[in-house]
């Protein structure tokens, strides 16, 4: 007795066709792959650049520096020599900013040129 197994049917045949490729997407495996891999290459680098960010870094730290002192020159200036700390405070802030510590620099630029315009404009009304 010879036992054969049945063909598969056409309706077989379509669903194993259906299961082997995802709805919405091209009918080729290897594109497929490709897809993935694409994905799977923006999760390595969104990793890879959390991994390489500088935070608690030295450099870090010589920015915030440099943000405090542009801005204790700042609130300096508003009470000893306006004229001359006003600017050295504007000067440091932007420098301060342009290193990465933006509050503390914006901070020492606005008080250091509020400092040195109420000196240039005021002091002489009451000198």
């Amino acid at each position: 007795m010879d036992h054969e197994t049945p063909e598969p049917s056409n309706r077989d045949e379509q669903q194993n066709e259906e299961a082997r490729y995802a709805p919405g997407l091209d009918s080729d495996p290897v594109g497929q792959e490709e897809f993935s891999s694409e994905i799977a290459d923006v999760a390595n680098n969104e990793i890879e650049q959390t991994e390489n960010s500088t935070f608690g870094n030295d450099a870090d730290t010589g920015d915030q520096t440099t943000g405090w002192i542009a801005l204790a020159l700042a609130f300096l200036s508003l009470f000893v020599w306006p004229a001359i700390l006003g600017p050295i405070a504007v000067v440091a802030g932007i420098v301060a900013w342009m290193r990465g510590s933006r509050a503390l620099g914006i901070g020492s630029i606005v008080l250091g040129l509020i400092s040195f315009l109420v000196s240039l404009f005021l002091l002489p009304l009451y000198a």
